[in-house]
């Protein structure tokens, strides 16, 4: 994914999801309080999990690392 950008709200689909439906991924925003925002894109409506910056940057990283 892209950086975030440093608009809050401004959601953003990872560039690896694939193919052209929406409906499989998941997307990421600045949050308030400097949080990261993630949410289901098929239920852009519904709950979102809120993680600090720290924890999703922990995450990227794991995941960069295999």
């Amino acid at each position: 994914m892209r950086g975030l950008g440093r608009e809050p709200g401004t959601w953003r689909v990872s560039s690896h999801s694939g193919g052209k439906s929406e409906s499989q991924c998941v997307e990421v925003a600045w949050h308030e309080r400097n949080r990261i925002g993630v949410r289901d894109s098929a239920h852009r409506v519904g709950a979102m999990l809120a993680f600090p910056r720290w924890e999703w940057a922990a995450l990227v990283r794991l995941a960069h690392s295999g």
